[in-house]
């Protein structure tokens, strides 16, 4: 999960960027560090194991918003001559991601490499983290999520290409075939390989099919709401096909199509926000702490998983005997206060003092106008 800057600011789809990152905290926090699929009791209701059990699609959320956003800019300044349209895209990318990457990855460096060796470190540092399953590397626990960023810097690469190269016609045509195959190519795999980029560009892919669909004639209140159902009833069409082969359950063909659900039901939520920015009914988006959330969401990312490392490390050697004694539920939920008051806190000193400052080095290059307005009904 990469950051990203609209060429409109709508802090509606800040809204849906925190929502992401919930997702993402509480599946690693909840799921993968206990063990949930293990069974391995943690202490919650079962219907909140379900729940949380999901947020990992929480990253594909994060690719549709990066998808619209990026391909937004990229359509407001694609008449500007391609010097001007690469250099102003790449210098924003670049102060915007790699300063605090390159730091959290520095920090992982020292961590991790004694335990893993340096080889997934140097993929990181080439953006091809994501590809370690084909190299047989090893990923460091605390360096596991760095797989997104792989996914939308290769992205980055490739899609301004296009979007100078192609019409918007041929635009439509690439990324509607790219959402097509996505879920056919991934339908056999469900390890790691499921990072791979193939198998997970479709979420980039739709982001830009938005951008395309907001920048046309057929962009209104009306029709975006038509579009809005129109999705929501094809994320539906797509779970009861496969619930008599085990779609709603773990396996290949689960993994391939819940991301594609998600997807069509993210989208919807995308179009809502963007249709209804500033309305009451998008009120709910726009809630204080989520936009201080999604201010944070890149930070909190990078760290949230090593932190979760840290914690555990400390307890196991000061304290090896606690997580026995006080049970899963009290166990989750202290290592989940502490940990997420520290990445809030420590996310907080980044905005402020490492990713800002950056930032503003950037203000001099100017911003795109808007490409997408609020709609009045």
């Amino acid at each position: 999960m990469a950051p990203s800057s609209g060429a409109a600011r709508v802090r509606e789809l800040d809204g849906l960027r925190a929502v992401a990152i919930w997702g993402v905290l509480a599946n690693h926090l909840f799921v993968a560090t206990p063990n949930l699929v293990t069974h391995t009791p943690t202490g919650f209701p079962h219907w909140f194991d379900v729940a949380v059990d999901h947020g990992w699609l929480g990253v594909d959320l994060f690719f549709i918003l990066s998808g619209f956003l990026i391909t937004s800019i990229l359509l407001g300044t694609k008449g500007n001559g391609p010097a001007r349209y690469y250099g102003r895209f790449y210098e924003r990318r670049a102060l915007r991601i790699l300063p605090i990457y390159l730091l959290v990855l520095a920090i992982l460096a020292i961590a991790y490499v004694p335990i893993t060796g340096p080889a997934y470190f140097v993929m990181c540092l080439a953006f091809v983290a994501n590809l370690s399953p084909l190299t047989n590397v090893g990923v460091p626990n605390g360096g596991g999520p760095l797989w997104s960023l792989a996914v939308e810097e290769q992205f980055y690469l490739l899609w301004p290409l296009l979007v100078l190269a192609l019409d918007r016609r041929k635009m439509w045509i690439v990324l509607a075939a790219i959402v097509v195959i996505c879920p056919i190519l991934r339908s056999g795999h469900v390890d790691d390989r499921i990072h791979l980029t193939w198998f997970r560009c479709d979420g980039l892919a739709t982001g830009a099919l938005l951008a395309l669909w907001f920048t046309s004639p057929l962009h209104n209140r009306r029709n975006d709401n038509r579009l809005a159902l129109a999705l929501v009833a094809l994320g539906i069409a797509i779970i009861l096909p496969t619930i008599p082969f085990g779609g709603l359950h773990g396996g290949a063909l689960s993994r391939a199509t819940r991301i594609s659900e998600a997807l069509c039901f993210f989208s919807a939520l995308v179009i809502f926000a963007v249709s209804h920015t500033g309305s009451s009914r998008s009120a709910f988006m726009r809630v204080p702490f989520a936009l201080m959330t999604a201010d944070f969401s890149y930070c909190l990312y990078l760290i949230h998983v090593p932190l979760i490392d840290a914690y555990q490390a400390l307890v196991n050697h000061f304290f090896p005997l606690f997580d026995a004694a006080a049970g899963p539920l009290r166990v989750n939920l202290l290592r989940s206060a502490i940990v997420l008051v520290a990445a809030y806190v420590l996310a907080a000193i980044s905005r402020r003092y490492i990713e800002l400052p950056f930032l503003r080095m950037g203000q001099h290059v100017r911003r795109p106008a808007p490409l997408v307005a609020p709609q009045t009904p």
